[in-house]
C-alpha cells in the first residue's frame, strides 16, 4: 500500500512539474509575442511616419519650384522658408534651408568651432580638444595635436577604424570624430544639430542671415541672447531685405561683424528640406539635398533620424 502511494505520490509530483513548466513556457511565450507585437508596431509606425516625411519634402519641394511663379503673392511669401502640411491625418513640418545658411566646414575658423562647441555645455578645453581631433581627422600625417586622437585611439575602439586623414566628404563622419555624440549630431530637445550649422558644400563668401540657425549667428556676430532673439523675431516677421536693418537690433561691433559674414542673398543651386513629424513623445526627421540647375533637379543626399 505504502509502495503505491509512494508511486501516486511521484506521479503527481512529476504532474505539477511538467504544469509548472507548461505555465512557464506559455509566460516566456507569451512575453515574446508582446515583445514581437510591440516591436512590430513600433516598426510600422516608424517606417509609416517616415514615408509621411518623404511626402511632405516632396510637395514642398514642388510649392518651392511653383512660387517663383505665383503672381498672386508678395516677394515675402515668395521665399517661403517653412511649410505645414496634413499627410495622413499627421501634421508635417517642412523647413527650407538654403546652403548659404550654412558654414563650408572645410573653412570653418578654429574661434567659430569653439564657439559653437561650447555651446553643448563642453568647456573650453573640452571644446579645443574637439577641435583637435578634426584637425587629426582630416591631416594627413600621424602626429597627435595634443587632446586629439589618431589612429592608436580609433583602433582601440570596440569597432576600430582609422581616421580619413583627407578633408571631411560626407557631414555624417562628425560622428567617427572623438568626442562628438549622436545628441550633438542629430541635435535633441535641449541641443542644435550640428547640421544646423556645418555643410560639406560650398557656401560662398557669405551667410543667409534669413535662414542661418540662431547659435551660428550668435557665434558669427557675438551676439547676446537677447539681440540673438530679436534677430529671429525680426526675421520670422519679415525677412531682412538688406544688412543695415540689422544696425538697430545689435551692438556696432555685432553690426560691424554681420557686414562681414552675413548676406541676404540666397544661393538657390542647392538646399536641404527637413521634414519633422510628432510621435508621441519621439520626433522623426527627415532631410533631403537638391541641386536646381535650370531645368535639371540632382538628388544629392538623404538622412533620417529620431529624437
Amino acid at each position: 500500500m505504502s509502495g503505491r502511494t509512494s508511486e501516486r505520490g511521484s506521479i503527481l509530483l512529476l504532474v505539477v512539474w511538467i504544469v509548472a513548466a507548461l505555465a512557464v513556457m506559455s509566460a516566456m511565450l507569451s512575453i515574446r509575442a508582446r515583445v514581437f507585437l510591440r516591436s512590430q508596431a513600433y516598426l510600422n509606425a516608424r517606417t509609416s511616419g517616415f514615408l509621411e516625411l518623404e511626402g511632405g519634402i516632396q510637395r514642398a519641394f514642388y510649392d518651392i519650384l511653383q512660387l517663383p511663379t505665383r503672381k498672386d503673392l508678395d516677394p515675402a511669401q515668395r521665399n517661403q522658408t517653412v511649410f505645414n502640411y496634413d499627410i495622413g491625418g499627421e501634421k508635417i513640418k517642412v523647413v527650407r534651408i538654403p546652403v548659404t545658411s550654412k558654414l563650408s566646414i572645410q573653412t570653418v575658423r578654429q574661434d567659430v568651432w569653439r564657439e559653437i562647441f561650447m555651446k553643448y555645455d563642453k568647456t573650453e578645453d573640452e571644446a579645443n580638444d574637439i577641435i583637435a581631433s578634426i584637425q587629426d581627422w582630416v591631416d594627413r600625417d600621424n602626429l597627435l595635436h595634443p587632446g586629439g586622437a589618431e589612429d592608436d585611439y580609433y583602433q582601440s575602439l570596440p569597432f576600430p577604424y582609422y581616421p580619413h586623414n583627407n578633408k571631411i566628404e560626407d557631414i555624417r563622419e562628425l560622428l567617427l570624430i572623438k568626442g562628438i555624440d549622436t545628441e550633438m549630431f542629430y541635435g535633441s530637445d535641449k541641443y542644435p544639430p550640428l547640421t544646423d550649422f556645418f555643410t560639406v558644400r560650398d557656401t560662398g563668401g557669405k551667410l543667409d542671415i534669413n535662414t542661418a540657425a540662431p547659435g551660428l549667428i550668435q557665434a558669427m556676430m557675438k551676439t547676446t541672447d537677447d539681440e540673438t532673439d530679436a534677430i529671429i523675431a525680426a526675421r520670422n516677421k519679415k525677412p531682412f531685405e538688406n544688412i543695415q536693418e540689422l544696425a538697430e537690433l545689435v551692438s556696432p561691433n555685432s553690426f560691424n561683424l554681420a557686414i562681414r559674414y552675413f548676406t541676404t542673398t540666397k544661393n538657390a543651386d542647392i538646399m536641404t528640406l527637413r521634414a519633422t513629424i510628432l510621435r508621441g513623445k519621439q520626433t522623426l526627421a527627415m532631410e533631403e539635398t537638391f541641386q536646381v540647375q535650370g531645368r535639371t533637379i540632382k538628388w544629392l543626399e538623404r538622412r533620417e533620424w529620431t529624437y
